[in-house]
């Protein structure tokens, strides 16, 4: 319950009547600042760079507002969102300190000797704090957010709060606060299929896509290696139309950059020597973009899309070679043609070829021939056991690892094979997910 002046005396500084702060021991290495407008926080940052936000505890007003005079930890807490997010830890005492239940709703306590125990077979409860209608209307993105808690700790949603986050207006939240809530999901569920699901049954995956089909059913392309804004958004709006998908994520305020990958990986699904050309071009500029810029997709991206998608390898591996070839250009052609749109018809003329010489390579040799080894050697290791030397697709011998030059990842027996001792789906997505995750070490 300290407020910020008492708050930077302990640290060491003394705040100004300008609200700076000014460093009165010297043994004090750091900066100290406020932030925040009607409720000020401090950000206090070390000399080592880490950053630390501490905040006054405050209470909500009937009225609006809020204050900070006279308000405790319990005050403090019961205005958060969820259970699990209003558990506090004093750092004198070693002591959890939970007035809200979120405790329980991870499925732990304490015990007589004040240890924290957990009932490892509690499945986790995402529940809001006090009314869940009341905690949801004072900042509706806290619908997307009790979702992307429900899906990181595979857990489920408490009964009240889905039925709250049902019946939840969300056009009254900035598109940009979508936008991040959706991609800290994506980029932190450990199954976005389970973030798509909760999202899908509780009606809010329609709301930020009104006029979309969606395929919520087929988002699992993390456990394949990705996590790619693109490449979920790619897979979950797959079979619309190209203008309605870039009207939809322009609308919730996603980067050009990001609408370019969705509509390149759905081309890219359709792709055929004619549109070659214009797939290519997308697809270069996103993977190898000029100058110092970052790469929006990778050719694991590619890999993971066509993998969910079921694209031909064969059209993929071909495509990622086609973006590594040289620039096909009018000079490089060597003919002779006026300036004007026939040029641009050789160049593409020469690229759809180029594309049907690389689709026909791939189909006769090496791609196919190392997934099919590749399925031969996955099969046998996860029956037998074994170590794979990816750089000759050989040498399976003994234990549970993926390995090249003496490195790799161990997988346990019992998460590649079920109780019957036979290989699983997700035994399979394990090894494929390395592969992709290594591309740098083992190639293409």
């Amino acid at each position: 319950n300290a407020t910020p002046e008492e708050i930077a005396r302990v640290l060491g500084f003394e705040m100004q009547e300008d609200g700076s702060f000014k460093r009165v021991q010297q043994r004090v290495k750091g900066k100290l600042e406020m932030t925040g407008d009607a409720f000020p926080v401090l950000r206090y940052t070390t000399g080592a760079g880490n950053e630390y936000e501490i905040a006054t505890y405050r209470a909500d007003l009937p009225e609006g507002g809020a204050r900070i005079e006279g308000v405790s930890l319990r005050d403090d807490v019961s205005r958060r969102d969820l259970t699990i997010n209003g558990m506090a830890y004093d750092l004198a005492t070693d002591e959890v300190i939970d007035h809200v239940g979120g405790l329980a709703d991870l499925g732990a306590s304490i015990d007589e000797n004040g240890n924290l125990v957990r009932d490892l077979s509690h499945v986790p409860v995402v529940r809001a704090i006090g009314d869940p209608a009341e905690r949801l209307a004072e900042d509706p993105v806290r619908a997307i957010r009790a979702i992307r808690f429900a899906a990181n700790t595979g857990g489920t949603l408490d009964p009240d709060t889905l039925q709250a986050i049902k019946s939840i207006d969300i056009e009254d939240i900035p598109n940009e606060r979508i936008r991040t809530e959706l991609i800290k999901g994506l980029t932190s569920a450990p199954n976005t299929e389970a973030l798509f699901k909760q999202l899908d049954e509780s009606g809010l995956l329609q709301k930020m896509f009104p006029d979309l089909d969606l395929n919520p059913d087929e988002m699992n392309v993390k456990n394949l290696g990705s996590t790619n804004t693109a490449v979920h958004l790619a897979a979950l709006l797959r079979g619309n139309d190209p203008e309605k998908v870039r009207s939809a994520l322009s609308n919730l305020k996603y980067t050009n950059k990001e609408i370019d990958g969705v509509i390149a990986l759905h081309e890219l699904a359709e792709v055929t020597p004619e549109t070659a050309p214009s797939v290519m071009k997308k697809l270069r500029n996103l993977i190898r973009p000029e100058g110092d810029g970052t790469p929006t997709l990778t050719r694991r991206d590619l890999m993971n899309y066509g993998e969910v998608h079921n694209i031909d390898p064969v059209t993929v591996g071909a495509m990622i070679d086609l973006v590594d070839d040289e620039p096909i250009t009018f000079d490089s052609l060597g003919v002779d043609i006026p300036e004007g749109p026939d040029r641009s018809l050789a160049v593409n003329t020469a690229v759809s070829a180029r594309f049907e010489e690389l689709l026909e390579a791939n189909s006769g040799n090496s791609y196919i021939k190392r997934n099919t080894e590749l399925d031969e050697l996955i099969n046998r290791t996860l029956e037998g056991g074994g170590t794979f030397n990816l750089s000759r697709a050989s040498n399976v011998t003994s234990g549970f690892a993926v390995s090249r030059n003496k490195k790799g990842v161990k997988f346990k027996r019992d998460d590649i094979v079920d109780e019957n001792g036979e290989p699983t789906d997700e035994g399979r997505k394990l090894f494929y997910s390395f592969i992709a995750n290594h591309l740098a070490e083992f190639g293409d």
